[in-house]
């Protein structure tokens, strides 16, 4: 986009829109402004059946520039010609051959179980679902990775407010010491209910132990609790760990009617 002094690169791929460049002064040469670049991209797709165009509305900032702060405003247009179409990845539960379901076994204590099942596969089990997955021998991995959810994850679950509406996840593991750090579990529950929570944990003889450091549950109005008792738990899947199935079981000790269990997966 190139205005009479101001020029900058908007890349809006992802979820959230970015500003992946920098603003410059074009005015006689390019010249790196500096400063923080923040904005946002909103728009609309074009076209009865087929996408024939986008049209967006941007803002950009550039705060702590030289010269000042820097601000671009304005709308773009993109025809199909300029449109380059993609694909989703495979998903990670038809990539990694994973089943999972609602079981007809509930239990009424909130649990997740890793145990041994048939045909060399491993189950994850929390009181209302149940996953059948290829685990991975991580035992004999080194090295470390970092898994967070991506475009191919998956999740399923419910609780009192509803179905699982989204699972946002991520953790870092280290498999030399079998240390697992920076545990991360967002559960959006129909749309009243957020819960949030941090955990840690390790590996040992293969097995994936993770702990709670602490919990909310919010609503639209606020904060409805700090005192969440959260059961997590998982397994490894793919040649390389490529992969984590997670499962969680969390309950509001202010309120035990307030409660939500489930699986997801994220990715390395």
């Amino acid at each position: 986009i190139t205005g009479t002094y101001l020029q900058a690169t908007i890349d809006a791929m992802g979820s959230t829109s970015t500003f992946s460049t920098k603003v410059s002064d074009v005015t006689s040469s390019a010249m790196d402004l500096g400063g923080t670049i923040t904005g946002n991209i909103d728009g609309y797709l074009l076209g009865a059946s087929a996408i024939d165009g986008i049209i967006l509305g941007f803002n950009i900032v550039s705060s702590g520039a030289t010269g000042g702060d820097q601000l671009l405003v304005g709308t773009a247009l993109l025809d199909d010609n300029e449109i380059t179409t993609f694909s989703l990845p495979t998903s990670t539960l038809e990539e990694h051959g994973i089943n999972w379901g609602a079981w007809n076994n509930p239990t009424e204590d909130n649990w997740v179980i890793v145990s041994p099942a048939s045909e060399g596969l491993t189950e994850l089990q929390t009181s209302n679902h149940l996953a059948l997955v290829d685990a991975t021998p991580v035992a004999n991995l080194s090295g470390s990775g970092s898994y967070v959810s991506t475009a191919a994850s998956s999740f399923i679950g419910s609780g009192n407010a509803g179905d699982v509406t989204q699972v946002v996840a991520g953790l870092d593991v280290d498999f030399n010491t079998g240390v697992i750090s920076n545990g991360r579990l967002q559960v959006a529950v129909g749309s009243s209910q957020a819960w949030d929570i941090d955990f840690a944990g390790s590996i040992n003889n293969g097995i994936v132990d993770l702990n709670s450091i602490g919990g909310t549950l919010s609503d639209p109005g606020g904060l409805i609790s700090s005192s969440i008792e959260a059961n997590l738990g998982g397994v490894f899947t793919g040649i390389g760990a490529d992969a984590f199935v997670g499962g969680f079981d969390l309950i509001d000790e202010m309120n035990l009617l307030n409660q939500v269990d489930g699986l997801y997966t994220i990715e390395r």
